[in-house]
């Protein structure tokens, strides 16, 4: 049975095609996760990266975040790599579009988070595969700011799953300001929902 709180963020059907496309995340993400750690010789054992574990999230965003910031990786890596399909390649060649910046979670839809890029306002709309952002952030008051990258996959964006929050207090003004963002970009189609 499929807890009540993906019920009401996804739908039953959409939560079955949300768990393949999560199995195909990390499927793409652990052998590119791998080949970093050998690259940068970062002792990092990714089978104990699980919802329950205890694995220190801190050091595979420091991977992570060597993977997004020297994009030729992606290029070497693919070069290498036999072990993916033909789609799982598709989708690794795709996250040289990754977007690396600060975001203001603004709110959360039935479709995803609404993050705000904090250095030129543009809005996205972001899946949570492995947990709704409802449940990632439903303890957190909105918004709140969030480091993270953001991924092309398939025919959505995601994030890379490594999202550092940080807790600042936001005056009205500030609030209005990014509230503004998303319903200027609700109104004119410009909330992105592909990378």
């Amino acid at each position: 049975m499929l807890p009540p709180f993906l019920w009401r963020s996804y739908g039953r059907k959409t939560y079955a095609s949300l768990r393949q496309r999560c199995g195909l995340f990390f499927q793409t993400f652990f052998p590119l996760l791998n080949f970093a750690c050998e690259k940068f010789n970062v002792n990092l054992i990714l089978t104990d990266l699980t919802p329950d574990g205890s694995t220190n999230l801190h050091q595979f965003k420091e991977v992570a975040d060597k993977i997004w910031d020297t994009i030729s990786l992606i290029d070497e890596f693919l070069a290498k790599t036999t072990s993916l399909s033909e789609e799982g390649r598709a989708i690794v060649a795709s996250w040289k579009r990754r977007r690396k910046s600060m975001f203001m979670l603004e709110r959360i839809l039935k479709k995803g988070g609404i993050l705000i890029d904090m250095e030129d306002g543009q809005v996205f709309q972001v899946l949570g595969l492995h947990s709704s952002f409802e449940e990632m952030f439903h303890a957190f008051p909105l918004p709140i700011v969030v480091e993270t990258t953001l991924l092309p996959f398939r025919d959505v964006i995601i994030s890379d799953g490594l999202m550092q929050t940080y807790t600042i207090q936001f005056g009205p003004s500030m609030k209005k300001r990014y509230k503004d963002f998303y319903t200027t970009a609700k109104s004119t189609n410009a909330i992105h929902v592909r990378l």
